[in-house]
């Protein structure tokens, strides 16, 4: 169906380039009328063009929704060049933005990521899952450059507080949130993680990685406690 429909546009722009030529040259027709003289030219013209927009408004629908497709299935790999294709023609669809931030992330293009990220933030700054993914990132950047680990996690708290102001009853933005503070490596920080995953557990309670991500909070928390003790035992003896 589609290829008869780009078969006759085919044949209409000929259609139309004949005449064109046609009145450039003065020409007149069998029929004894001047192209220019008749409407049936803008009529043509007219068929051609919301033919032409048709088919870009189809092509256009039909890669958001392979974009949604390989973000069902999490082909992030799959996902990148579709976005991009499709965000030169659709640049303030924040969401594929947001996709195509998190197909970067996944292929470690951190910086193309967040650039990604900002420009959905750009179309809207108190875009929460734009401010999470923001964080997750400097998070990531944390992890992978030791010396710039609290520059970075400074910045990953930072967005993560203001995603959790906007969306608070969000699992998904507590659950990074209490990975930012368990990254931050102090006890005060680890109990903050452990009311988000908390939170992060009630409003999503079959979700067991939240479960898990619990236990790692808690025996952190254990640890620190038990490192305590005996700091506190070699000092009194």
């Amino acid at each position: 169906m589609r290829d008869m429909k780009r078969i006759n546009i085919i044949i209409i722009v000929i259609v139309v380039v004949v005449l064109t030529v046609s009145v450039y040259l003065d020409a007149k027709f069998p029929w004894g009328f001047r192209v220019l003289e008749e409407r049936y030219f803008l009529y043509l013209k007219g068929r051609i063009l919301s033919a032409i927009v048709f088919f870009k408004e189809e092509d256009i629908e039909q890669k958001r929704k392979l974009i949604l497709k390989y973000d069902e299935q999490d082909d992030w790999e799959s996902l990148m060049q579709p976005a991009e294709e499709y965000l030169k023609l659709v640049p303030q669809d924040k969401k594929i933005w947001l996709f195509l931030a998190e197909s970067y992330k996944r292929s470690d293009r951190l910086i193309d990521a967040e650039r990604a990220v900002e420009k959905a933030l750009e179309l809207d700054a108190k875009f929460p899952w734009g401010l999470r993914l923001l964080a997750v990132i400097y998070r990531t950047k944390a992890e992978q450059s030791p010396q710039l680990k609290q520059k970075y996690l400074s910045k990953a708290q930072l967005k993560i507080e203001e995603a959790l102001k906007i969306a608070p009853d969000d699992a998904y933005v507590n659950i990074e949130a209490a990975k930012v503070y368990l990254a931050q490596d102090t006890q005060d920080k680890k109990i903050k993680a452990l009311k988000a995953v908390d939170k992060s557990l009630e409003l999503k309670p079959e979700e067991r990685y939240f479960l898990y991500f619990k236990g790692r909070i808690l025996s952190a928390i254990l640890s620190e406690k038990l490192n305590n003790k005996k700091r506190h035992s070699l000092i009194l003896n």
